[in-house]
């Protein structure tokens, strides 16, 4: 290779192909994490005009940063580290995207394979780092002249790009190696003259272009199931924001067969219009108090699985009844028991399905004794929460909701918050889109996703998570910086962890409660953490003070963290509340 000049020459060469096939297949930003491996895919890519550069110091907090910028413009957003264990930070964030079908082209830097097994400093073994939870894995090798190695090299960036796009989005991951010098050098030589004309003739090549062709799955087995339904139900999990096609499809669904459809907060559904759709929004409540009465005969599910346990259980001891389920990129499913599975492109295959689909001739009177559980189940909420006295996760979630300006977004942390929105806050006309981290449905990265969806939105925007999140990813923070559009974090403090007071070992072992959850720990004091980074804060025990700081915060450029506190056991008692005011107009 020495007959086309120095190594730091071919270095900056090769790099300049990295940045230039990534822009050529369509990626426009790109989170860096500081490190000397990656300095020269560092300056290559920062050099391009194209590119949106975002600085994030920690490689996990980075990671989710540009998850959550991808999760909200549905563009793949590339990553790039140094070699060592800062790629490992990417671990969680990779998971999640490769169960919600999120496009990242991670880029990991390394050290020259004579490194490698023999001790040398921040070396590992970085091949196939991510395993099955990347769509495609390439492990680039070293630095080659050689005009096909050149034409290689581009050609496998822009694959794992168009590999993180279809057949199935997701995660892609290329390891790139380099070798000291790495700061590049500008062509001199006549031989660093031609390898620098020899590059531009590969750049200079039309790139190929890679796109999964539209396949409509075979439907006529789930069309004939709902044609001669005449109780069914349509159930919504969690689907992505910008898919509009899947939204506008499923509630032509729900129009054209009459079916009553409930639509989680995650699925897009529930906030925005509907009209002409019967709502069961509280079908969770119901299933807890009503039981198994008036079974649906079909069920019709949509996206992936559903949030709510009692559907959840309610599916397990029905197997019975014929479920549909379609709208997901990979089988969904977890009880093993439905009918039909429709696979592939969430768009088409509802688009389809709704084309197909007759007027159902229903049992109305089933459908009416459901809409009249729908308003008790509702009037025993709003009776809750009128006669509260104290400030309540019910209450922060239902303003958190209706401060949001039309055509904000609203990420929801996992747990307790996600189930609080979906119990208390009704749907209709908040026109707000629902970003959520249902793949793994962890409570990593957060902060830093929501974050990466205000980067790239450049919208209004609020983060609803509990202090157990916010503690998890305080780190995440330190990115607020990037946030120039209104951003409210509000957290829920309640002494963390509250959601285990909702499942059996609360019962079974009350004892070992506090290693569940931040009681016997202590209030960590959110203020020092909004110090610490220069942001908005506000510490709320009342609704008319979070109604007052969620309007300033929102109208407020960066983000600005609001402290909600509620009781500690608020959740749980609000819970039996609400379930038993709901048994009580049932009898």
């Amino acid at each position: 290779m020495n007959d086309l000049g120095a190594p730091a020459t071919l270095l900056g060469e090769w790099a300049r192909i990295v940045a230039s096939a990534l822009v050529e297949s369509g990626v426009r930003e790109v989170v860096i994490s500081p490190g000397s491996r990656s300095t020269p895919f560092v300056i290559a890519i920062s050099a391009r005009e194209e590119m949106r550069v975002v600085d994030v110091l920690d490689e996990r907090s980075a990671a989710f940063v540009a998850l959550g910028m991808a999760r909200a413009s549905a563009r793949p957003v590339a990553l790039l580290c140094t070699s060592g264990t800062a790629p490992a930070h990417w671990y969680p964030a990779i998971i999640e995207a490769s169960l919600s079908d999120i496009p990242l082209v991670c880029l990991s830097a390394d050290r020259p394979f004579e490194h490698a097994h023999c001790g040398a400093a921040q070396t590992i073994d970085q091949i196939a780092l991510f395993g099955s939870h990347v769509r495609f894995f390439a492990e680039v090798g070293a630095p080659d002249a050689s005009e096909s190695a050149l034409f290689g090299l581009r050609r496998t960036v822009a694959q794992a790009v168009a590999r993180s796009r279809d057949p199935r989005p997701g995660p892609v991951h290329l390891n790139l190696r380099a070798r000291k010098p790495l700061e590049p050098r500008a062509p001199e030589t006549p031989s660093e003259l031609a390898l620098r004309a020899r590059v531009d003739r590969v750049l200079a090549t039309p790139l190929t272009r890679a796109a999964s062709c539209e396949v409509v799955p075979a439907i006529d087995e789930a069309v004939a199931l709902l044609a001669r339904a005449r109780r069914p139900w349509i159930v919504a999990g969690p689907m992505p924001a910008h898919d509009r096609a899947a939204r506008e499809a499923t509630l032509a669904i729900a129009r054209t067969t009459g079916a009553p459809l409930f639509a989680e907060s995650t699925s897009q559904l529930r906030f925005g219009s509907r009209d002409r759709v019967v709502a069961l929004d509280a079908l969770d409540l119901a299933l807890r108090v009503s039981g198994d009465d008036d079974l649906p005969d079909v069920i019709l599910q949509l996206g992936a699985t559903p949030t709510s346990s009692a559907y959840e259980r309610f599916v397990a001891r029905h197997p019975e009844i014929a479920r549909i389920v379609a709208g997901a990129s990979d089988w969904t499913d977890p009880h093993g028991s439905a009918r039909v599975m429709l696979l592939g492109d969430r768009g088409a295959t509802l688009r389809a399905l709704a084309s197909s689909l007759p007027v159902l001739e229903l049992d109305m009177a089933w459908r009416d004794r459901w809409v009249a559980r729908e308003r008790r189940a509702w009037h025993a909420i709003e009776a809750h929460l009128e006669e509260s006295s104290t400030l309540g996760e019910g209450t922060v979630a239902r303003a958190t909701v209706r401060a949001l300006p039309r055509g904000a977004y609203l990420s929801i942390g996992n747990s307790l918050p996600i189930r609080t929105v979906d119990r208390y806050v009704r749907g209709g006309e908040h026109d707000v889109a629902v970003l959520c981290q249902r793949g793994a449905n962890g409570i990593d990265g957060l902060v830093s996703g929501a974050i990466g969806a205000s980067i790239a939105t450049g919208t209004p925007g609020a983060l609803m998570l509990g202090d157990l999140s916010l503690l998890h990813d305080v780190g995440g923070l330190a990115s607020a910086r990037l946030v120039s559009a209104p951003l409210a974090i509000v957290v829920v403090q309640n002494g963390g962890g509250r959601i285990f007071e909702q499942l059996p070992v609360a019962s079974v072992a009350p004892w070992a409660m506090t290693h569940f959850t931040l009681a016997d720990q202590g209030r960590p004091d959110l203020a020092h953490a909004a110090a610490l980074f220069g942001l908005g804060f506000a510490r709320v025990s009342d609704a008319p003070s979070l109604h007052a700081a969620l309007e300033r915060a929102l109208v407020h450029e960066g983000v600005t963290i609001i402290e909600a506190i509620v009781p500690p056991h608020g959740a749980h008692d609000a819970d039996a509340d609400v379930e038993r005011r709901l048994r009580e107009l049932e009898t």
